[in-house]
């Protein structure tokens, strides 16, 4: 698996491009999506997140697939960098 519970995540894909680049904590394992494999739920660390059904919310199922764990090290650098993007 890409990250587990308790990570924060970078969201690398998106279907409608609406999620890439969110940092996001991982909370718990949702399940496994019979062709995506595990699905994580997360939690936005900023704006809110748009499931595939258009719903907007602070929270959405993401598959691990679709997501990259940002090292402690790198996080708050990673948290910045979204705020930026975020901004402008």
């Amino acid at each position: 698996m890409n990250v587990d519970q308790g990570d924060l995540a970078i969201i690398v894909k998106s279907p409608m491009g609406h999620n890439l680049s969110r940092i996001v904590e991982v909370l718990h394992l949702q399940g496994e999506h019979s062709t995506l494999g595990p699905v994580w739920r997360i939690k936005s660390k900023g704006r809110a997140l748009v499931t595939e059904y258009g719903g907007i919310g602070p929270e959405c199922d993401c598959p691990d697939a679709w997501l990259r764990r940002i090292p402690p090290d790198d996080a708050d650098s990673a948290a910045m960098d979204a705020r930026e993007l975020e901004a402008a």
